[in-house]
């Protein structure tokens, strides 16, 4: 059996992540509890990953990507989807 262990995701991929959950629920029309229900998350927990401040497990990841019908790359991506950069002014 294969044990899984947690590691922490570095700062600039949770702030991509929150950028691109958002964006992603926003461009398909959806609220944080629509996502959550649908993800089988709590609403709590989609507010912090969309705040940056949840460290979430893969298996969160790709429930998110799933429901959005993205790929898990979208989600984790530095690349705004206009094509812009995390972090540029």
């Amino acid at each position: 059996m294969t044990k899984y262990h947690s590691a922490r995701i570095s700062r600039d991929l949770q702030d991509a992540l929150a950028r691109n959950v958002r964006h992603w629920r926003k461009h398909r029309g959806m609220t944080q509890a629509v996502l959550a229900y649908e993800a089988d998350l709590t609403e709590n927990t989609v507010t912090k990953v969309e705040l940056g401040r949840a460290d979430p497990h893969l298996s969160t990841v790709e429930s998110l990507a799933a429901v959005l019908r993205i790929g898990l790359a979208d989600l984790i991506t530095l690349e705004l989807p206009d094509g812009g950069q995390h972090g540029e002014d």
